[in-house]
């Protein structure tokens, strides 16, 4: 199974460094950030797809609410376990 790093804050910044740097180890990204519109996010999606060539997920979630981030959490374990989980700019791994 391909891995894959759950990203918060990916849309700029450390939160989009860090899931540049997982998408060139090839490791697939699903992410979210505090896009002005979700054209910002389809763009960084396909900057992820085109330059990485990985696939990646986004979805716009406010992870400083609870029920957001569970929801977030959930569509991304319906795509595929993780193995990586980045929030709030620490890093926590896992294998499963």
């Amino acid at each position: 199974m391909k891995k894959l790093a759950f990203v918060t804050g990916a849309t700029s910044g450390i939160g989009l460094a860090v899931a540049k740097k997982f998408a060139s180890m090839g490791i697939n990204i699903a992410f979210n950030g505090k896009a002005q519109n979700s054209k910002e996010l389809e763009d960084i999606q396909k900057l992820f797809g085109d330059q990485y060539k990985i696939d990646s997920f986004y979805q716009d979630a406010d992870v400083s609410k609870r029920e957001q981030l569970s929801v977030f959490h959930e569509n991304v374990l319906n795509i595929n376990s993780f193995n990586i989980h980045v929030i709030q700019k620490t890093i926590v791994y896992k294998t499963f």
